[in-house]
């Protein structure tokens, strides 16, 4: 019986986190994707940056995704979308550190919410304060 399976690879957007299941284009990478290598994937609408992670044998079978996801690994990352993606890590990082100073002035409890944005065209999130919720006395 023949192999009917279609490639895939499992990335991940961030260090920390679950790994995604990509499908691979019908023209193969040469050479072939290899785990740690970045890439640039499509989520539908979207495209993000992630790293290509192992994959675990056992489990390919029963994680594989569909023929007709829209899931897809569009290209490697080049020299230009690795440096997008640090300059927006330094974005990120001196967001959280304004945050932070600012929480520590007004002396308030530290309670951060991550949020998404894809105002830039990529898949990008960012630690944030809540909001403040005013309340006056009347």
């Amino acid at each position: 019986m023949a192999d009917t399976t279609t490639p895939f690879v499992s990335v991940k957007f961030d260090a920390i986190g679950r790994a995604h299941r990509f499908l691979l284009p019908e023209a193969a990478f040469d050479p072939p994707l290899r785990p740690g290598e970045d890439v640039v994937v499509s989520t539908g609408d979207r495209r993000a940056y992630g790293t290509v992670t192992p994959e675990i044998p056992q489990l390919d079978a029963a994680r594989q995704p569909s023929e007709t996801s829209r899931s897809r690994v569009v290209r490697r990352a080049s020299k230009q979308d690795v440096l997008q993606r640090l300059k927006q890590r330094a974005r990120e990082r001196e967001a959280y550190r304004v945050g932070s100073m600012k929480i520590k002035e007004r002396s308030l409890a530290k309670n951060w919410s991550r949020s998404s944005s894809s105002s830039t065209g990529n898949d990008s999130s960012s630690l944030s304060p809540p909001r403040a919720e005013s309340t006056f006395a009347i």
